[in-house]
């Protein structure tokens, strides 16, 4: 009779409370399938509840006495405990107790004393209270691990004396412990030897050859430690940085989780802390991946968890074939096209008998696209530099368009593989798309970096970025990044982050070694240019500023003392600082704007359209629109630092003790007894005809710092004059007035 038509013959017989039945198949069923003996303990357990322990615990007797005779120890042992818990008045009982701890614990040179101590071996006693003693005397034993619940963490047993009933313990946080068998069970747990934390602390060596050789072994054991199922951060958490340095737990976890994926007995969970379970028993790798696969949200999703198996795995064709599986059906129903090209080109990388086809329909997809970088956006890094190189080697005339618009989208992962074709082909696109990067940083950040990456490196020529100079471009890579770390923090804008911590890890050790080489070719006014923006950059960490300052000042060391750093802190006359009111301030800033939203792009478009009609070294049209280029780039680079230099005023800083940017004086003109009326503001705020004057002028720096009642001679092209100084107020409301016109 199979296994199941016993269960089936012993349920009826529990239902219809026909015990004699239950025993009589009970033991034909023992005979036959004594493995199955946790569903015999089972119904065991259910014929006490029906009131039969008697009858619950002869069953069980016999059948752990057929375990014990095919070495079963462990289900043995669980056969007379649970027949010691349905009675214990069970016959024989007592010196089945006893062959069972005689076959299990064999090692055990305390045997006999414990036997002894507990009364199992005297024919007398409570058999139950009898064998919770000798457990707790078996608990524990010289070499053994244990955990104190009460906070003193984990201990290793290094005496242990059976007769007396105490041990000694070196506990983490107590060593030399002495403590009693009866207390010990109270407060102590012991651990098995593969436990994580006795591993953490007694066996280090051996942990440390597994996380180098064996990683996916040390989640077992971690599991194994903590009810088989545990977050990431939690496993993180119990590593570093006492097992594992935190600066390398990111490439550990990089390998490890290779390891794991390729490990059938852990499930790996979603997200950036995933859950990771032990499981029951092992599954096939290639239902695991399908699963993973089916379960991932969208096309790109799927790919993305699909190739992420793939890369740790070796493709065999039937990891090939279930993967394809999943792919197709996903996509007789995926309409998004995005989604669709994606799986299309996961399908073409497995090369079943349908990659040909996937790679026409994925063409396909390309050439009708009228928004290419919409359409590649949501696909990873790899897919979307194939989906580039595929255009470019198709037929499609208006390629280069279509590759310059996912460029101006900000796509800079895919920019090298445009670069090198389209500087073959059109040159003119990427003339006017560099002039347009140059003048707007900040419209297109990530496309930015790479072209300054690209100047630095030398692959971006003057024949491309005529009148750029790569000091310009890490000039003003250092502003934008300034202003992306202010606007960042203020919003917390994710692409923001990311951009910066892109910018942080240009700097490699060995990116700084050619910045150094970078800055030491520039003169030491540049240098200190460089050495202000960092300083004060508000995208940079700490580190990062400290390392690009100590290349700096390794260079030109006495660079800092003259970089412009100190405090201002009155209105006066500060070489790297340049007074202006709010207003003064937006009309700068509006002709800043107007160039770069009116005249670059303009003469961009013209430099463009110069550069397609062939060659430019006889072109008019071209040269002319690029001198026109280098005058708006001076100019702009002139109105760039000084807005960088700006300080609005602060009508609270202006005071009258002497005079300073902000203030009206009141003069009298020595010789000729005229009294004059000066309100010095600052260069981007002269009005002659209202009486004010820049106090960067010679009547301005003349007055500066001066008190009422004092006289001073200045310089004028007319000749010196002499002028005492009569008053000084503040100058009119209106004119600092907060409120831009």
């Amino acid at each position: 009779m199979s296994g199941e038509a016993f269960r089936s013959r012993i349920g009826s017989a529990l239902s219809n409370r026909d015990f004699s039945e239950v025993e009589t198949a009970w033991r034909e069923y023992s005979i036959q399938h004594p493995e199955d003996h946790e569903y015999l303990l089972g119904v065991a357990a259910q014929l006490s509840r029906y009131d039969k322990g008697s009858l619950a615990g002869k069953l069980c007797l016999s059948l752990g006495a057929a375990l014990l005779e095919k070495n079963d120890t462990a289900a043995a042992y669980a056969a007379a405990r649970a027949a010691l818990k349905a009675s214990q008045g069970t016959d024989g009982l007592r010196d089945f107790l006893t062959q069972v701890y005689t076959a299990r614990d064999a090692d055990n040179e305390n045997l006999l004393t414990f036997l002894e101590k507990s009364g199992l071996a005297s024919e007398t006693g409570g058999l139950r209270g009898q064998v919770e003693s000798l457990e707790r005397y078996l608990t524990f034993a010289e070499g053994a691990y244990v955990y104190h619940r009460g906070g003193w963490g984990y201990g290793e047993v290094v005496e242990y004396d059976a007769d007396d009933e105490y041990m000694v313990i070196d506990f983490q946080k107590k060593k030399g412990h002495r403590m009693k068998l009866l207390s010990a069970t109270k407060f102590l747990e012991r651990l098995p030897n593969d436990h994580i934390g006795v591993y953490k602390w007694y066996r280090r060596d051996d942990l440390n050859e597994l996380l180098e050789n064996d990683p996916a072994r040390v989640f077992h054991i971690y599991l194994e430690s903590n009810s088989r199922s545990a977050t990431l951060k939690q496993v993180r958490e119990e590593l570093v940085p006492d097992i594992i340095e935190k600066p390398k737990w990111s490439k550990w976890w990089g390998g490890a989780k290779k390891a794991l994926l390729k490990d059938s007995m852990i499930r790996v969970g979603k997200g950036s802390t995933p859950v990771l379970e032990l499981r029951e028993a092992k599954k096939e790798i290639e239902d695991e991946v399908a699963e993973k696969v089916r379960a991932a949200e969208g096309g790109v999703q799927k790919t993305i968890v699909a190739r992420e198996y793939l890369r740790a795995l070796d493709l065999t064709p039937e990891l090939a074939n279930a993967v394809n599986a999943v792919a197709t059906v996903a996509l007789d129903g995926e309409e998004d096209p995005s989604d669709r090209l994606a799986l299309l080109y996961l399908k073409a990388d497995l090369k079943r008998d349908d990659a040909a086809g996937a790679e026409e329909e994925a063409q396909r997809i390309l050439g009708e696209s009228e928004a290419l970088a919409e359409l590649l956006s949501p696909l990873a890094v790899a897919d979307r530099k194939r989906a580039i190189a595929a255009l470019i080697s198709s037929e499609d005339p208006n390629w280069p368009e279509k590759v310059t618009a996912v460029l101006e989208a900000g796509d800079a992962e895919v920019a090298d593989t445009a670069f090198e074709h389209l500087k073959k082909v059109r040159p003119d696109i990427l003339v006017s798309l560099f002039a347009k990067l140059s003048a707007q940083p900040s419209q297109n950040p990530s496309m930015y970096l790479w072209y300054t990456k690209s100047l630095i490196g030398g692959s971006i020529g003057g024949d491309l970025a005529p009148g750029e100079r790569a000091t310009g471009a890490m000039e003003k890579l250092l502003t934008l990044a300034d202003r992306i770390g202010l606007e960042q923090k203020r919003s917390g804008d994710a692409d923001q982050k990311e951009w910066l911590r892109q910018l942080r890890s240009f700097f490699t050790s060995r990116r700084l070694k050619t910045f150094g080489e970078f800055v030491a070719a520039g003169p030491v006014a540049y240098a200190r240019v460089l050495h202000t923006k960092i300083k004060r950059s508000r995208g940079f960490t700490d580190q990062t500023k400290t390392a690009l300052l100590d290349v700096i000042e390794g260079e030109y060391p006495n660079v800092h003392a003259a970089a412009g750093d100190e405090e201002v802190v009155a209105p006066a006359a500060v070489d790297n600082v340049i007074y202006t009111t709010l207003r003064g301030y937006h009309q700068k800033d509006s002709e800043l704007k107007h160039l770069l939203e009116v005249e670059v792009p303009k003469n961009a478009d013209d430099l463009g359209r110069a550069a397609s009609f062939g060659d430019i070294s006889e072109n008019a049209e071209y040269n002319a629109a690029l001198e026109k280029q280098e005058r708006l780039m001076g100019r702009l680079r002139e109105l760039r630092e000084s807005l960088d230099k700006a300080r609005i005023l602060d009508p609270g800083e202006v005071t009258t003790e002497r005079v300073v940017v902000g203030t009206c004086v009141k003069v009298k003109n020595k010789k000729s007894g005229v009294e004059e009326r000066y309100t010095l503001l600052g260069p981007w705020d002269t009005d002659l005809e209202r009486g004010v004057i820049s106090y960067l002028s010679p009547v301005g720096l003349g007055l500066l710092g001066k008190e009422s009642g004092v006289e001073t001679t200045i310089q004028l092209p007319s000749g010196e004059v002499t002028y005492e100084v009569l008053a000084i107020d503040q100058a009119d409301a209106d004119l600092l007035s907060d409120e831009a016109t």
